[in-house]
């Protein structure tokens, strides 16, 4: 399954409602993630409000996130990103080497 960074930064009525109703927000948001045949791998808030987190699943199932956090009206700014990892990375870089000659820039 792919990973992906979703970042969005809480409303003020979001954060009013965490203040007076304190309550753990990694159970919420594991449930739409369950729905959507998701799982969460780390969930983070900075000090600016800002949420955090990295889920696995499929592009369908982290498109249908967005739109869903986002009509909550819980947060804004929403983005969500493919991630990968440093093995992802070293393979990229070693087919980017063996075919790094082959290509004739235009301006040469």
């Amino acid at each position: 399954m792919a990973q992906f960074m979703v970042t969005a930064t809480y409303t003020d009525s979001a954060l009013a409602g965490m203040a007076n109703n304190p309550h753990n927000r990694e159970e919420a948001i594991s449930k739409i993630l369950s729905a959507l045949s998701m799982s969460l791998e780390s969930l983070h808030m900075t000090l600016g409000g800002k949420l955090f987190m990295v889920v696995s699943g499929t592009a369908e199932a982290a498109g249908s996130l967005m739109i869903v956090a986002g009509a909550s009206g819980s947060v804004t700014d929403i983005t969500v990103d493919e991630v990968f990892s440093a093995a992802d990375q070293m393979d990229w870089m070693q087919s980017a080497s063996a075919v790094i000659g082959v290509y004739k820039p235009a301006n040469a």
